[in-house]
């Protein structure tokens, strides 16, 4: 089938567009952007500049409605120069090829038409222009915005900390990357003498690749202008590119067996830490989103995985252990940061060779009990673990898989302690690897290794609002009489001695009507106290004998009184909901948890260690040993030991066995 040849036109008549020298050229690629396109267009003719030094490139890709229309008719009312090609789709990449390839200014950039720029926008751009005379890349500011048009914050703004135009040295600022070409003014003298494209085969971020190859061929600085604002909106349908390829996976067969590969290969044997963190960076998207249980990554072609496994591996290689340690553009688990390492040192390394440092992770705490982990290769099996200050009480070893294989495995080690601020724990493994300190968080994790804290994804910009002394004194006042109704009854227990019956007790709120016996065959798996009872949490029960008659039965209602009162003296919480067994059921400045928490599984689902490894969970109940098996196979992906599951349907075992 044969392409037919662009299509172009202009506002201008030849001799009057030849006679113009534009500085800077604009090129647009658009695609189903008709609805966006009059507010773009409208922010163009507010700027405060001169107008003549500029022409604009609309490179219409095939659009399916009626951008082309939109744009042409604002060309014959505008006083920009104004060319107009209409092109079969190809993609975005694509359409921004075809625009350099009729560029003429000294200058380009590609912003886009479905956002808009502040007024001041390019007259801020020319200011920096004139003062850094010898620069070859000029940055704008992005200014993030959701649907509603809310600022939101975007995951690099850490390089905005001051509002003045600045030169940036990523060899001496490696975390002041940019990813996003919208804002980015290029030299397009150089972009022609280097013969730097678009790369085509990218759906997405074909524009962060362009950076980084521009960086690497001229010198990795550029010029940071604040002042010059670009409003990114977020769309409400989600139909953007970034949004409608999430799902597509297999594009990073393309992205890190091709795109990142050449990147290493161009910057040579020793990666550089800025192009490291840009790499390592769009490799965090995968990885993050892999930690969700309904990831795409599921849907996609075990063979497609394999190989962008592969090309990952290799690439982690080349970037090096020291880099993805340092990394800290944004906040990732624990869990990713040990997989890149191991992927990193893969073959490289030697018995006794103590590269891969890992942290002893506090995974979460209850009651006397702490859950610390440890990481080592896949397949080295850990001969001894060292608790100094506690005891160890049960271990487990899981795989951490990302892309469906198996990339580090985490050592999860219980420890009984009544001083959790003394223990210390070592380990030593048959590959020779030691870990050794005193159990810490994911953010003192990141502290420690000298790592801003981020927010690992967009959070909204928040600024607080005055309170007026009459409000705070009302908030308060509302705060005391809510702690107060709920201290009462829980005094006037201690003072009638129900609280000591109370010590110890068993809470279960499960769906629906509650079996007794049921209930009691779970009370007895997790090993409550024989001597304590067990009490049922249902809906609030307004009348007051029906509440009377449920107090008598051991039930009480959800969120009542009664049910703070009970929680004050839990041993264990039980439920079937996830949600509820995870979260304290009364505010933090009312209930501390301290309590174990119990989840009943009804059943175990697909991939459903993706939710249940980082849910603060002390014991499973699950419906069979078979489930009970799945949770606590040794090297499986799941993080519970033996000591932390039990099955309802053991069969020949007593209460306490299973």
């Amino acid at each position: 089938m044969t392409t037919a040849a662009p299509r172009a036109y202009s506002n201008f008549d030849d001799s009057s567009e030849n006679a113009r020298r534009p500085h800077t050229s604009l090129v647009v690629a658009c695609y189903r952007v008709e609805q966006y396109l009059p507010e773009f267009l409208a922010s163009l003719d507010e700027q405060a500049v001169d107008h003549g030094g500029y022409e604009l490139i609309f490179v219409i890709d095939g659009c399916p409605e009626r951008s082309e229309d939109v744009v042409r008719s604002w060309s014959v009312v505008t006083d920009f120069a104004v060319r107009i090609i209409v092109q079969e789709n190809g993609g975005v990449a694509s359409a921004r090829n075809t625009g350099l390839d009729h560029a003429r200014g000294t200058w380009v950039s590609s912003p886009d038409p479905d956002d808009r720029l502040s007024r001041h926008y390019l007259a801020s751009i020319e200011a920096a222009r004139a003062a850094h005379p010898d620069a070859r890349m000029f940055v704008g500011r992005i200014r993030l915005l959701d649907p509603a048009g809310a600022s939101v914050r975007h995951p690099l703004d850490g390089k905005y900390r001051s509002d003045g135009v600045r030169l940036v040295d990523l060899e001496d600022d490696p975390e002041d990357i940019h990813t996003l070409g919208g804002v980015v003014f290029f030299d397009r003298r150089r972009i022609t003498e280097l013969g730097l494209r678009m790369h085509e085969g990218l759906p997405t971020a074909s524009d962060a690749d362009f950076i980084m190859r521009y960086l690497l061929a001229t010198g990795a600085q550029y010029v940071l202008v604040p002042g010059a604002e670009y409003f990114y909106q977020r769309r409400a349908d989600d139909s953007s590119i970034v949004k409608t390829q999430e799902r597509n996976i297999e594009r990073f067969r393309i992205v890190f067996g091709v795109t990142h590969r050449a990147l290493l290969e161009a910057a040579g044997p020793d990666c550089p830490r800025w192009l490291a963190n840009t790499l390592l960076y769009f490799t965090s998207y995968l990885f993050r989103r892999n930690l969700q249980r309904d990831s795409p990554v599921y849907d996609t072609d075990r063979t497609v995985l394999r190989e962008i496994a592969a090309a990952l591996r290799a690439n982690l290689g080349r970037i090096g252990a020291a880099h993805i340690e340092r990394f800290s553009l944004v906040a990732i688990p624990t869990e990713i940061r040990m997989a890149w390492l191991a992927a990193a040192l893969e073959g490289e390394r030697p018995l006794g060779d103590h590269r891969m440092r890992t942290p002893v992770q506090l995974l979460f705490a209850s009651r006397s009990t702490l859950r610390v982990a440890l990481y080592a290769p896949s397949g080295d099996s850990t001969s001894t673990y060292d608790v100094h200050g506690g005891e160890l009480i049960d271990c487990k070893v899981r795989g951490v898989e990302f892309l469906g294989e198996y990339w580090v495995d985490q050592h999860v080690l219980l420890v009984r302690s009544h001083r959790p601020d003394e223990v210390r724990v070592s380990a030593f493994s048959d590959a020779g690897l030691m870990f050794a300190g005193e159990p810490v968080g994911e953010e003192e994790i990141r502290q420690r290794l000298d790592l801003v804290p981020a927010g690992g994804g967009v959070t909204r910009q928040h600024q607080p609002s005055p309170v007026s002394p009459v409000r705070h004194a009302g908030r308060r006042l509302q705060r005391l009489l809510r702690r107060t109704s709920y201290s009462v009854p829980l005094r006037v227990s201690r003072l009638l001695g129900s609280g000591v019956r109370l010590d110890g007790v068993c809470v279960v709120d499960l769906r629906g009507p509650c079996d007794e016996a049921r209930v009691r065959e779970i009370a007895h798996r997790i090993r409550a106290s024989a001597t304590a009872p067990t009490w049922s949490v249902g809906e609030p029960v307004r009348h007051p004998l029906r509440r009377l008659h449920g107090l008598v039965r051991h039930r009480v209602g959800r969120g009542s009184r009664e049910h703070f009162v009970l929680m004050k003296h839990a041993d264990a919480y039980v439920s079937d909901r996830l949600e509820v067994v995870t979260r304290v059921p009364f505010p933090d400045d009312l209930l501390e948890a301290n309590w174990r928490s119990v989840y009943v599984a009804e059943t175990i689902e697909d991939r459903d260690y993706r939710v249940l490894n980082p849910a603060r969970i002390d014991h499973v109940v699950v419906a069979s040993v078979g489930a009970q098996r799945l949770l606590i196979a040794h090297g499986g992906d799941y993080r519970f030991a033996r000591s932390e599951v039990s099955a309802l349907t053991a069969p020949g075992s007593s209460p306490g066995e299973s």
